[in-house]
């Protein structure tokens, strides 16, 4: 095989070195314009070269290197010129792959200064800046995982409690079958003594739930149900018969017969708007326009009943001064129990039915109950908060002695103050024992005070119930409030021989204007319909921004913007109001007295 005529290697080296020369790269067998050309010289006899392998880059790029090194052969333009060997394109190939790779270092490097150039020359406060985002970043993700196990905690709180109504609602129904069957098929009633081996276990209610369980009225009428379940209708009838005030012309008077909460809701008087007289000069103006001002609202899902109680050991019928009073109001619509006290030394205005002028008179609010009997308490209550009362229940206080013994007693957390008041004020409480704090006193945060849990008796708890010495009316009605709660949750987990004795006992203290058979009836519809689950709610009337207390003509009274208070109530109680206060009202606080 003949040998090339050209030296391949040789060739490459000589056209890199005119480029460098002429300050520019230029691949092989590309032709240099305008340069000038050496004589050609007699060409030398080169030594053999071996075939370079394609599949060996790196044996090419040493191969390119030798060449390199070796001077340059000058070139015989004379001689003809033979075509490229075999093996070019493949060194071609290597020599671009060298550039590709030479360049990708030098882009490299360059954008590795521009990082570093560009780190230096940020201000601290573009690095803080940087830093801070990263935290937020950082913690947002956090706070999307936080979220995300507090609304998978909510939700299996949401069906553990799904899963406790259910079972509140067989229960209920399980009772009210029970009386439905005893009562449809006849029977004259139940064994009691069959309850009387086995008394109920005590509930262990948390406090939360304590706060829902209904007093007042309802939770009598409830206690009669409960007690109907387990006695029969003969023995509840003749209790309730001695309750009940239903065939008397203060019940045909004042309230209205119950017919039930269901169906679309019927409401009276939201339409026909009460608009405040802001031209008034003194405050007995102002009570008596706004008192004779409009008719009270009234909806067929809201149940207004009025508890009443009278601190007197005199007959129930007869006309006394109420001491103290709470509007109990059932919504259906919101599932919510208000209990709300009226306070008793509120400055009021009412027209007793025997005026012969038709003027009427002012003093304390529960000086209408002696002007008039229950029936004018109601109806001035109905006039100055503009809101129909649709029933009453009319308890003496001399009852709770009997009741609180019956049951074994109350725990209370009283202040260090009140066990002192009752204690050095013997003849004030009618002479109660001595109370004695066997533990220490701690912070009570409900009552957001130092307090003491303590046993009373029964004397002891009404003297509880009427202190009001040592702060005022409302703190005092705080504690009746209080004390009925601890009363009717007692009742309520007590045995059914017990509950029964202690209801008989109660009915004599009570009047109400519901027939027996009504009390039966709101019982099973609240029984059924879980009144027992609803929220309770608990507020005083006076709002604290709408009274004023004071003395005025040596009687300590409260100053009430009736207006104001009013229109408060009925936002609560029915969710809307047909009252619209004048734009430029009077301020109730400096209207003369």
């Amino acid at each position: 095989m003949a040998k090339d005529a050209y030296d391949i290697d040789k060739i490459l080296s000589e056209i890199h070195q005119r480029q460098a020369r002429e300050g520019r790269r230029e691949m092989p067998g590309e032709k240099q314009a305008g340069a000038p050309v050496k004589k050609a010289e007699p060409v030398q006899k080169a030594e053999p070269v071996k075939k370079a392998e394609p599949a060996a880059p790196k044996a090419a790029e040493n191969t390119v290197k030798k060449a390199a090194q070796k001077p340059a052969p000058a070139v015989n333009h004379e001689q003809p010129k033979k075509a490229a060997p075999k093996k070019a394109p493949a060194n071609a190939d290597v020599q671009n792959e060298l550039r590709a790779r030479a360049e990708a270092e030098k882009e490299a490097r360059r954008r590795a200064r521009s990082q570093a150039a560009h780190d230096s020359a940020r201000t601290p406060q573009e690095k803080a800046q940087q830093a801070r985002d990263m935290a937020e970043k950082q913690a947002a993700s956090q706070q999307q995982m936080a979220d995300q196990r507090r609304l998978e905690q909510r939700r299996a709180a949401a069906e553990r409690e799904r899963a406790a109504a259910i079972a509140r609602a067989d229960k209920a129904q399980a009772q009210r079958n029970l009386y439905v069957a005893s009562y449809a098929a006849g029977e004259d009633g139940i064994d009691i003594s069959a309850f009387a081996e086995e008394p109920a276990p005590k509930k262990k209610m948390p406090k939360k739930k304590k706060r829902k369980i209904i007093i007042s009225v309802v939770c009598v009428f409830l206690a009669m149900v409960i007690a109907a379940g387990g006695a029969g209708w003969w023995y509840v009838d003749g209790m309730l018969g001695r309750m009940s005030d239903a065939e008397s012309p203060t019940r045909a008077e004042t309230v209205e017969e119950y017919t039930g909460m269901d169906g679309p809701a019927v409401e009276t008087n939201f339409d026909n708007v009460i608009y405040e007289d802001g031209d008034v000069s003194t405050l007995k103006d102002m009570i008596k326009s706004w008192y004779l001002n409009g008719e009270p609202v009234s909806s067929s899902h809201v149940l207004n009943v009025l508890l009443v109680g009278e601190d007197t050991a005199g007959d129930l019928d007869s006309d006394t001064r109420a001491d103290s009073a709470i509007l109990c109001s059932v919504n259906v619509d919101t599932q919510k129990i208000y209990l709300t006290s009226i306070l008793r030394d509120s400055y009021g205005y009412w027209i007793s039915e025997d005026s012969t002028d038709g003027e009427g008179e002012y003093g304390k609010i529960n000086g209408a109950s002696a002007s008039g009997g229950i029936g004018q308490y109601i109806d001035t209550v109905e006039k100055l908060y503009k809101i129909n009362i649709d029933n009453y229940v009319l308890v003496n206080f001399s009852s709770f002695p009997e009741i609180i013994d019956r049951l074994g007693g109350v725990t209370i957390n009283m202040s260090r103050a009140e066990v002192q008041e009752i204690n050095n004020n013997p003849k004030r409480y009618n002479y109660p024992e001595t109370i004695e704090v066997d533990g220490e006193y701690t912070y009570d945060e409900t009552d957001g005070r130092y307090t003491a849990p303590v046993q009373l008796t029964g004397e002891q708890a009404l003297a509880y119930c009427r202190i009001r010495k040592i702060d005022g009316d409302d703190a005092r009605a705080d504690r009746q409030k209080k004390v009925l709660t601890t009363v009717f949750n007692d009742l309520e987990s007590s045995t059914i021989t017990t509950m029964l004795s202690t209801v008989n006992t109660f009915s004599n203290y009570v009047r109400t204007g519901y027939s027996s058979r009504e009390i039966l009836q709101i019982g099973r519809y609240a029984l059924s319909n879980g009144w027992l689950n609803y929220t309770m709610e608990s507020d005083t009337v006076p709002c604290e921004e709408c009274r004023q207390g004071g003395e005025w003509y040596s009687n300590w009274i409260w100053k009430v913007d009736y207006p104001k208070d009013a229109y408060e109530l009925q936002m609560k109680l029915y969710g809307k109001s047909n009252i619209v206060l004048a734009e430029d009202r009077p301020d109730f606080k400096k209207l003369y007295y």
